[in-house]
């Protein structure tokens, strides 16, 4: 029943993902009174930021996500024989902990076509300002420069062309790091790059080295 709790949680994330296209606030000042009123408005519902929330809530896992993630990546298998892409769904429950939504697409794994996992687990991470110490003025880029190491580990479905482990449980491990690149509007924009692994995909399983673009929206 937890496992189908965790499963329902990551799809409401994900789904919630899709609506964030934009949020703004507005500020108005009426001109008979001192008081400022702002307003603001996003792309999810406040309804639906809490329902995520009282699921994460009944996993005993964190109060409403700050924010979401998104992490396109390509990867490449140790040796350079196969290839992968997919995408990674964060809920930035905390700043240390992030539910996970993961998309894998296989090629070339010794049959014809390719094969999938569709996956959900857990990030790990911590947000770093690594070049503080030289001394720069603090709103200079070297000073603010954000650099999060981070590991993910999640499990899955495997499917396709994976030899004997289609139907499976297949997991994924990742350890790496992200650089935050710049900012447009209300979305942080990084690159990343980790290490890691696949068991339980067939013809896929071994060490991986996989390559993300993101974006961070924040609310």
């Amino acid at each position: 029943m937890k496992a189908f709790k965790f499963l329902l949680a990551l799809t409401a994330i994900a789904a919630a993902c899709a609506f964030a296209a934009h949020a703004q606030t507005n500020t108005n000042s009426p001109a008979s009174s001192s008081n400022t009123t702002t307003t603001t408005s996003t792309g999810i519902s406040s309804g639906a930021i809490n329902q995520i929330g009282s699921l994460l809530n009944s996993l005993g896992i964190s109060s409403n996500p700050t924010n979401y993630a998104i992490a396109p990546f390509f990867g490449v298998k140790e040796g350079g024989n196969q290839l992968a892409a997919g995408v990674l769904l964060l809920a930035n429950a905390t700043n240390h902990f992030a539910p996970t939504l993961g998309f894998d697409h296989l090629w070339f794994g010794g049959h014809t076509g390719s094969a999938n996992i569709v996956s959900g687990g857990l990030t790990l991470k911590d947000t770093t300002h690594p070049f503080q110490w030289l001394g720069a003025g603090t709103n200079t880029w070297v000073y603010n420069l954000a650099v999060t190491p981070y590991v993910a580990a999640l499990a899955g479905s495997a499917s396709g062309n994976t030899g004997t482990a289609g139907g499976g449980l297949a997991g994924i491990f990742r350890t790496g790091a992200n650089v935050d690149l710049l900012t447009v509007s209300k979305w942080k924009i990084g690159v990343g790059a980790d290490y890691g692994s696949r068991t339980g995909s067939g013809n896929y399983n071994g060490n991986w080295y996989d390559f993300t673009v993101n974006a961070r929206f924040n609310f």
